[in-house]
């Protein structure tokens, strides 16, 4: 599975769906622009055989999007060295980007599994929509005739982006002046679960956490079915509040009105974000164009996005949940892509479903 948002995925289907697709290869638009003016539409026989083709040629995905609370396929696309075929098979989610994104997340996904190079089977030159998206995605024309034109990208011309998976800890259970030490609350482990659940069809290629135990045990489940250890980064940990306060919105609230306001004994929001942002951006320099999840807490996850959009800050804090998840693109030292709604999606499917 290849992750583009909370809203939108690439899924690998099994041969009990491919009947999903009767729809696709039975609109006039996509026979027209895909297989030819007129071409007949297709029936289970032809969608079945096209797909194994597919599948020896390289990669097949369905994309999926999220709405109306459920997964729902509008399309298919096919990642090779020798072919991009992708049809968006509901007419509503054509023109509105989905198909640039899925494409320059295959890109990613191209670059990271070792392609050199992908070029296009022939595109009837009617078919603008398709040689103007390929076009803004980086492809250029190598070879035309008057009726067709092939495409192709040399993938070292294309910038792997970092992925992240910030991943707030679980609920834990308040151990009065061992904040280091606090264990995640038994009563919701099941949290904690589905986020590994989550990741059980991602690639990961690092896990890593803060030094406290509540946000090392929320992803070291992630670590074991990665095979993967959990590295600890000490400069990662949660905001050192200090003495006692009594009203602890109000001191929240304050310090993010205030970066430098700090009560006795603790740190404020600008010595937090100055801490996590030289970790991190060791992390970034050291693990450029990975997959990395990290255990994390929400007053430093906050503060280092909002060293990257200054956008992030009391407001994003107060609606994360414990757990929760943010997953955001990294292009060097520039985010490039950011979205805040992974876990709350992925929690209520798992909820739905039962697990």
């Amino acid at each position: 599975m290849i992750v583009i948002s909370d809203k939108l995925r690439l899924v690998r289907p099994t041969e009990d769906r491919y009947f999903e697709a009767l729809a696709w290869y039975g609109d006039r638009y996509v026979l027209d622009h895909s297989e030819g003016l007129g071409s007949e539409p297709y029936g289970m026989d032809t969608i079945t055989a096209m797909y194994g083709y597919l599948k020896e040629k390289g990669e097949l995905f369905f994309i999926e999007v999220f709405e109306n609370g459920t997964w729902t396929a509008i399309g298919d696309v096919t990642l090779s060295e020798s072919t991009m075929p992708i049809v968006i098979g509901v007419s509503k989610y054509r023109g509105v980007g989905i198909a640039s994104k899925v494409i320059k997340a295959l890109l990613q996904h191209a670059k990271r599994s070792g392609y050199e190079r992908i070029e296009l089977k022939e595109i009837y030159r009617y078919n603008q929509p398709s040689i103007s998206l390929f076009q803004s995605c980086g492809f250029r024309a190598f070879e035309s005739s008057d009726e067709t034109v092939r495409m192709s990208i040399d993938l070292k011309d294309v910038k792997t982006n970092t992925e992240c998976w910030f991943v707030r800890h679980g609920k834990s259970v308040y151990v009065k002046g061992d904040d280091r030490n606090m264990p995640l609350d038994e009563k919701h482990l099941g949290d904690v679960e589905r986020i590994t659940e989550y990741f059980s069809e991602i690639e990961i290629d690092h896990v890593i956490a803060s030094t406290f135990r509540r946000a090392v045990d929320t992803v070291s489940g992630i670590a074991n079915e990665k095979r993967l250890a959990v590295e600890e980064i000490e400069d990662l940990r949660e905001r050192e509040v200090g003495e006692y306060v009594e009203d602890f919105k109000a001191f929240v609230q304050r310090q993010w009105s205030d970066f430098e306001y700090a009560s006795t004994g603790g740190e404020s929001i600008n010595q937090v974000k100055g801490r996590g942002v030289e970790a991190f951006e060791k992390v970034l320099s050291r693990h450029d164009g990975k997959r990395i999840v990290i255990g994390t807490h929400g007053t430093i996850l906050t503060a280092l996005l909002n060293h990257y959009d200054p956008g992030v800050g009391y407001e994003f804090w107060s609606q994360l949940e414990m757990p929760d998840m943010v997953r955001v693109e990294f292009c060097e030292s520039s985010i490039a892509s950011i979205d805040i709604g992974v876990w709350k999606g992925a929690s209520r499917r798992g909820q739905e479903s039962g697990s």
